[in-house]
């Protein structure tokens, strides 16, 4: 095996926590993820998918954007200068509008990530 064959697995790393969010659990499909850049303040996204490709994305209401990653999500919300800061993706995306509750790392059973 050489190093050609292993770049494409490590860049598909960085898309798989939104893509295995959608395969572990396809009925959030269509349903609104939160994104806490603080305890008193959070942006609504939309989980879609699009059946062609079988790919997951996330929605932005705020500046209708969709993005293929919850990273890219997060750093469109922080060049808009709604926040400051770098966030852990998986550990400030929430499946409600509350802080306190499970985020998506809970459900993606990762433990280096722990939420606020």
């Amino acid at each position: 095996m050489d190093n050609a064959d292993l770049s494409p697995l490590k860049r598909q790393k960085k898309v798989e926590s939104l893509q295995e969010l959608v395969h572990v659990r396809p009925d959030l499909k269509g349903k609104p993820v939160y994104f806490f850049p603080a305890l008193d303040k959070y942006y609504e996204g939309v989980l879609m998918y699009d059946v062609k490709i079988k790919k997951a994305y996330v929605y932005s209401v705020k500046g209708d954007c969709k993005f293929d990653t919850f990273s890219k999500w997060i750093s469109y919300l922080q060049n808009q200068g709604y926040f400051k800061g770098y966030r852990s993706a998986i550990a400030t995306i929430f499946l409600q509008a509350n802080p306190t509750t499970p985020s998506i790392a809970s459900i993606l059973s990762t433990s280096k990530y722990m939420s606020y």
